[in-house]
């Protein structure tokens, strides 16, 4: 019988060792495609798609962080509802780049739920990531 929190560990030094822990792509990269890749990635890890397209688009994006402009917010925080509880998507500005992530709530939560959380956020991150190389525009942050 295999140990999950042995596994959890071993597939998070895995990870660190095969991709860049942080990755993002740069703001003049942000495209439908991008988005698409960013979307595409939620609805497989969580099982859920999201309600609306227009909620997290390029433009909203782009809007919401003021890309571009001389003002603007760091980070655009959506919280959206899946079977297992509320997850946060997020597009955050860092220097010249974007990057999207996805955070569930473990506190509070069972042992077997949470390795699925972080299943969930796992699944997210390898898709973003192998979408952004098949794009040609990740970027290894380094940090």
């Amino acid at each position: 019988m295999r140990n999950p929190e042995i596994q959890s560990v071993l597939s998070m030094y895995y990870e660190k060792k095969q991709k860049p822990n942080v990755f993002g792509i740069k703001q003049d990269d942000l495209s439908e495609a991008a988005v698409e890749t960013v979307v595409d990635a939620y609805t497989k890890a969580t099982g859920t798609p999201i309600p609306n397209k227009w909620i997290f688009c390029s433009a909203r994006i782009q809007n919401e962080l003021g890309l571009g402009q001389s003002s603007g917010k760091d980070s655009f925080v959506l919280e959206l509802p899946t079977g297992v509880g509320e997850v946060v998507l997020s597009a955050s500005k860092h220097e010249e780049f974007l990057i999207f992530n996805l955070v569930t709530t473990k506190q509070g939560k069972p042992p077997h739920l949470i390795s699925y959380l972080s299943r969930i956020e796992r699944v997210f991150k390898e898709s973003v990531y192998n979408g952004f190389c098949e794009l040609g525009v990740v970027q290894s942050l380094g940090f």
